[in-house]
């Protein structure tokens, strides 16, 4: 149903190696991968062959969109290409449909700090918006410690 779409198809062709494995075949790699069940989205980092982000179940095209979006950031951040990465957290953070959004945020703030080392202003701005949006949730609790 999702990979069968254009805009899916034009997207993984474009900005990913779209791999399909068959973890029954390869059990060695979805060992390394932690694969550990199917379907399954593995954003992997070219530089270190490990997973930047992995995502259980069925996604329609949307999800799997921000899913990606969400890795390739992590990826990005890793690679210290921290504007990079902060344009995809950005992405996924300020989607009102995307459930990594608190989780962006976070990730958001924490590369502001990697770049700049000045952790009350990287992450203020990024980690406000998570106690503002999601009040309560276990991300507000997470980020509490660098609001204070």
């Amino acid at each position: 149903m999702t990979y069968p779409q254009p805009e899916v198809i034009r997207t993984l062709n474009e900005q990913y190696v779209p791999c399909k494995l068959e973890s029954a075949k390869h059990p060695e790699i979805a060992r390394r991968l932690n694969v550990r069940w199917l379907p399954a989205i593995a954003v992997i980092d070219p530089a270190d062959e490990r997973p930047a982000s992995l995502s259980f179940g069925f996604l329609p095209p949307q999800d799997l969109f921000q899913e990606l979006a969400f890795g390739s950031a992590v990826t990005a951040m890793a690679q210290k290409r921290y504007d990079d990465a902060h344009a995809l957290f950005q992405k996924v953070a300020e989607d009102p449909a995307a459930d990594r959004a608190p989780e962006a945020y976070y990730w958001w703030g924490v590369s502001r700090y990697r770049q700049s080392k000045d952790f009350k202003a990287s992450v203020t701005p990024t980690w406000g918006k998570i106690v503002e949006r999601w009040p309560g949730s276990q991300w507000a609790r997470k980020v509490g410690f660098g609001l204070r």
